[in-house]
């Protein structure tokens, strides 16, 4: 799934460089729309799940007016936890890349849940 991102003005710093914080907001909005996506298809609105680990790369400079296109897969689906990936980029350029290690819990309880198989299966759909 792509997610794409215009750079705003104020996303940049007093360097006139775009800081490292809206990436991590420009991912954390491709992780939500990418997990949301599945866990609907797969109508399970009994589970949730929550960021766990963030692991990020910057690769280059993003500059205000850019177009960037956030391109996120699958790296790993686990009993409990699903490990995505994201490449950010501008056209063929990769500017950052992260993996976000999310866990799956139950709404009701409060607790890590296992993968439903439905879920599981339109998951590892998306899988690299």
């Amino acid at each position: 799934m792509t997610t794409e991102i215009e750079v705003r003005f104020s996303d940049e710093d007093s360097q006139g460089h775009v800081s490292h914080i809206p990436i991590v907001e420009w991912i954390a909005h491709a992780r939500v729309k990418f997990i949301d996506d599945a866990v609907g298809k797969a109508r399970c609105e009994q589970i949730d799940y929550t960021l766990v680990h963030l692991n990020m790369d910057f690769l280059g400079e993003i500059q205000y007016g850019a177009t960037l296109s956030i391109e996120a897969s699958i790296f790993a689906v686990g009993r409990k936890s699903l490990t995505t990936k994201y490449s950010v980029m501008e056209g063929d350029t990769e500017l950052a890349k992260a993996t976000c290690i999310n866990v799956f819990f139950d709404k009701k309880s409060g607790h890590t849940t296992i993968i439903p198989d439905v879920l599981r299966v339109i998951l590892q759909s998306h899988h690299e």
